[in-house]
């Protein structure tokens, strides 16, 4: 989707949540949303961080990549495997280095079952995605399982795969014990 289609579809989405906002209330909630439509490559998330600061004045808390597999494209390797590791890597080392946390959704295995949860093996292409998220999430709608014809009854339900995050508070417990 281009930049003006995300955008339209944020608001759209933020207009169902509050009816009563204004084109300006919007605008004023999304100030410091920017929106690259252009295919990235691994090293690019440090120069748009710098653009962010330069244009905000802030330092951002979240990156969110649209999709890993159309990320990886643009990362060269052999199989599907091979570039789709080399960019999850890529992206977990760039976060860290720019200080941010990163969103990027990736697409389970078809072997996996419509309306069943996703297990943590279901990723396609790469067991490295296992191994180096910290936070696995699951997203998958019950329905699937018995759909009927088209009908869908909209739940969607997620499963914290894998959460590898430890407070400040635990991680001090850890190091008393």
């Amino acid at each position: 989707m281009s930049a003006p289609e995300v955008y339209n579809r944020l608001r759209r989405i933020a207009q169902f949540w509050n009816p009563l906002a204004t084109d300006d209330d919007i605008t004023h909630e999304f100030a410091r949303l920017r929106i690259v439509d252009q295919r990235m490559q691994l090293g690019d998330m440090g120069r748009l961080v710098e653009e962010f600061e330069d244009e905000t004045g802030e330092h951002p808390h979240l990156v969110m990549v649209d999709y890993l597999g159309y990320y990886a494209n643009g990362v060269p390797g052999g199989s599907p495997y091979e570039p789709n590791s080399k960019a999850v890597i890529g992206l977990k080392e760039e976060a860290k280095a720019c200080g941010v946390a990163v969103i990027v959704p990736h697409q389970a295995g078809r072997s996996a079952a419509g309306g069943t949860p996703v297990g943590v093996t279901d990723a396609r292409d790469s067991g490295v995605i296992e191994d180096t998220a910290d936070i696995l999430l699951s997203l998958y709608r019950p329905s699937d399982a018995d759909r009927q014809g088209d009908a869908v009854d909209g739940t969607v339900r997620s499963e914290v795969l894998k959460n590898c995050t430890v407070s400040s508070r635990e991680s001090a417990v850890r190091n008393r014990v």
